[in-house]
């Protein structure tokens, strides 16, 4: 499995303003014009719920104006598309012109929704849940608001916002759709499906029925910082660290410092972090698999 899909402890701090909000997740859900990566995206929801109280305490929906084209097995899917500029969706024989947001508005918007910060305040961490969003929508969210929020927003959202997988988290199988329609779901609206928000309802009777705690989703839940260290750094895209061993290493150590020295200096150097012998074995293991690659890749070169 990813890096991202096994169980990471989220360690809380003592203070009780930096500790994880109580019993409160965030269920969210993208729609976007492709699968790409840097698609954009055209509608971003969410619910804000209590596990304790079993009961939605906000909700948030936008649409987003598309800056390029909307590919044509998107809008199969989801209904939208784009004509001069602005954001249609087909509803039945009609095309509903949606009030959509520039970008920067719309996800600046979500993030401070999310964080519940208004400018002055401490915000919160919160825990972020969607279905595969692990494999598609953080990393969508990151990128598209690295392009549109501001540089401290998006450190705060990066530090503060923690990501929990459902499809992984359940080791549920197949779609939402299906896995809906097994917790009980309507033909009515399993027909909806494929609108943000009434993917993030569905995914919320799918967690009821399976009946996930507050405590299991700190228990495996990894931070956005992570989620964008992936991909940004080598340690991390090249799999040569563990997800136990990259949240203590990371910022301490470069690729090129790890693939050059000693076995000798990287267990002193993880020792000293408190990483334990099975960690630093992995970790030496998978070091020596890539070094193997690069002599076999350099060797082709030469030949």
């Amino acid at each position: 499995k990813q890096w991202y899909q096994r169980r990471v402890r989220v360690r809380m701090a003592e203070n009780s303003e930096q500790k994880i909000l109580q019993d409160e997740i965030i269920i969210y859900d993208l729609e976007t014009s492709g699968l790409d990566e840097q698609d954009d995206i055209l509608q971003v929801s969410a619910l804000r719920y209590n596990i304790a109280e079993d009961r939605v305490t906000d909700e948030f929906s936008e649409y987003l104006i598309p800056t390029g084209p909307i590919g044509y097995g998107a809008t199969r899917i989801h209904g939208l598309f784009e004509k001069d500029g602005d954001l249609f969706k087909k509803n039945g024989g009609i095309d509903e012109l949606l009030d959509a947001l520039p970008g920067d508005v719309a996800l600046t918007r979500f993030v401070k929704w999310v964080l519940r910060f208004d400018g002055s305040n401490l915000p919160a961490k919160v825990i972020c849940v969607g279905f595969n969003n692990s494999n598609f929508d953080d990393s969508r969210l990151l990128i598209q608001s690295n392009k549109n929020i501001s540089p401290v927003l998006f450190m705060l959202m990066r530090k503060r916002m923690f990501s929990s997988d459902m499809r992984f988290h359940l080791r549920l199988k197949g779609t939402l759709a299906k896995n809906f329609s097994e917790c009980g779901g309507s033909t009515e609206e399993q027909a909806n499906l494929h609108e943000a928000l009434q993917d993030c309802r569905a995914l919320l009777k799918v967690m009821r029925t399976k009946g996930v705690s507050f405590k299991s989703l700190v228990g495996d839940c990894v931070s956005f910082e992570m989620v964008w260290q992936k991909r940004m750094n080598p340690l991390l895209t090249k799999n040569l660290l563990t997800p136990a061993v990259a949240n203590k290493m990371i910022g301490k150590l470069t690729y090129e410092e790890f693939t050059k020295i000693t076995d000798k200096e990287v267990k002193e150097k993880f020792e000293s972090a408190g990483i334990s012998n099975a960690s630093i074995t992995s970790c030496l293991k998978r070091r020596e698999v890539h070094r193997g690659a690069l002599r076999r890749q350099n060797s082709w070169t030469m030949n």
